[in-house]
């Protein structure tokens, strides 16, 4: 299982977002603790550990693989 940390400001963000909001985006951080890189997540390139990024609506994340 995964374990997943929030830098400063992603989690300042989610504490002053919209309840929708911050239940779709947890929904979505509950789905990387089974599959850390979903099938549609996308490489970005030149990041060691490989890093990948996440859609989740309008709204991008980062989750960085270190297994």
């Amino acid at each position: 299982m995964l374990e997943i940390k929030l830098d400063k400001q992603p989690y300042q963000f989610l504490r002053k977002c919209e309840k929708e909001l911050f239940d779709r985006i947890t929904a979505k951080l509950k789905e990387l603790k089974q599959n850390p890189v979903p099938q549609d997540a996308k490489r970005i390139v030149g990041y060691e550990p490989p890093t990948f990024r996440i859609r989740i609506g309008k709204y991008r994340g980062a989750v960085q693989d270190k297994l």
